[in-house]
């Protein structure tokens, strides 16, 4: 666990901001609560930049943007940006236009490989491929989506390796589920078939990295307003909370675009009772009967997926299994130990953002909730009972 304070914390991830990566801090676990334990960005940072160990440290120096950080991040407190994944999923709309593949790449395997660029969507890892992007790629038409590169295991980077992997089982298990035919696979190097295609679907002006982003920066004022609207446009909250806000609770960027894209996929199709099992992308919320209906699990939770619920004299929580994002931190926060996330989700209830009440308690019996006396005899009450 680090052993900081929250403040400290806060200002530490404020350090990673850069052209690479936006930094929300108020999203973050640690900032939220004291004892949050998640450690994702630390555990997988290829570059020694953010340091978990004995504490919370960073080097901003030794950063090299390759956004593994962004894609374990659960809550969007580090989102990649140049490109972001709105701008990545821009891109593969213009693709999926044309041909019915795609293959992502890294520096490393083009700088050693000598393979031509021309084919190839780049980034500086391919962990920073999220299974939003991918799962997003399969359900705009695209049905051979590649991951290349042999330069793993000699990279300086080669946490990003199991990263990747982990977006694509995740990605593949969701295909499975929904029936989208489309074929996610890692290779050494670029199938011939793809490559000569390739040369053929891609402008002159692509031919380079530096013409990618070059067209990239000219597209983006262009592009940027039209990708919110029309990538988000079904999946944005109903108001965005104000920068900074320490109880701001939104779902991240890659969550809305995995819903999007979810809907996108199940259009007109009739959705079952299938499980989504094991991926870690949702969880399903329950307590035990040890809860004191505090509700604090809903007042933290960093992207909405749990909200106070109060009717009828009874306490508890929504639950939006949709948003959820297995953060973990109604767990660690609550006091009691009742909070459990399960991994077994039904995909009709994240298709159809479906909500539960968890109930809890009756108001009079949350001693925090009545009058001060009131409060004060309950408490007398339980501590020196009716005699």
């Amino acid at each position: 666990m680090f052993a900081l304070g929250i403040s400290q914390v806060a200002e530490i991830l404020a350090q990673l901001q850069s052209k690479a990566i936006q930094v929300h801090p108020e999203r973050c676990v640690r900032v939220r609560h004291r004892k949050a334990e998640c450690t994702a960005c630390a555990n997988v940072c290829t570059s020694g930049t953010i340091i978990g160990e004995e504490g919370l440290r960073i080097d901003p120096e030794k950063c090299a943007g390759c956004g593994v950080c962004t894609t374990v991040c659960p809550t969007g407190a580090l989102e990649a940006s140049a490109p972001s994944n709105v701008q990545l999923i821009e891109r593969l709309q213009g693709i999926a236009r044309d041909r019915k593949w795609v293959a992502f790449t890294c520096q490393q395997h083009l700088e050693t490989s000598g393979e031509d660029q021309t084919p190839f969507i780049q980034t500086v890892c391919l962990g920073r491929i999220d299974e939003s992007i991918l799962f997003s790629a399969a359900s705009l038409g695209i049905r051979d989506i590649l991951m290349v590169s042999a330069a793993c295991e000699t990279c300086p980077r080669a946490r990003g390796h199991e990263v990747a992997l982990a977006a694509i089982e995740k990605a593949r298990r969701l295909l499975d589920l929904v029936g989208i035919p489309a074929q996610l696979r890692w290779t050494a190097s670029l199938p011939a078939e793809f490559s000569v295609r390739g040369r053929a679907a891609v402008s002159p002006e692509a031919v380079s990295r530096r013409g990618f982003f070059a067209l990239l920066a000219r597209e983006t004022k262009r592009v940027s307003a039209v990708a919110v609207d029309t990538v988000l446009r079904s999946a944005e909250p109903d108001a965005l909370p104000a920068p900074g806000d320490p109880t701001a609770a939104v779902p991240p960027v890659k969550r809305r675009l995995l819903l999007r894209a979810l809907a996108r996929a199940l259009a007109n199709e009739p959705v079952g009772d299938m499980l989504l099992d094991g991926t870690g992308t949702w969880a399903e919320y329950h307590i035990t009967q040890d809860c004191a209906g505090c509700q604090m699990c809903a007042y933290f939770c960093p992207t909405g997926a749990l909200s106070k619920w109060e009717e009828d004299g009874e306490v508890g929580v929504r639950f939006r299994v949709s948003q959820c994002t297995n953060c973990g931190l109604c767990r660690d926060a609550c006091f009691k130990k009742s909070a459990t996330l399960e991994p077994h989700v039904r995909l009709r209830d994240i298709a159809e953002d479906r909500e539960a009440i968890v109930k809890m308690r009756r108001q009079d019996e949350a001693p925090w909730l009545l009058p001060p006396q009131e409060r004060l005899a309950v408490s007398l009450f339980d501590v020196f009972g009716s005699s």
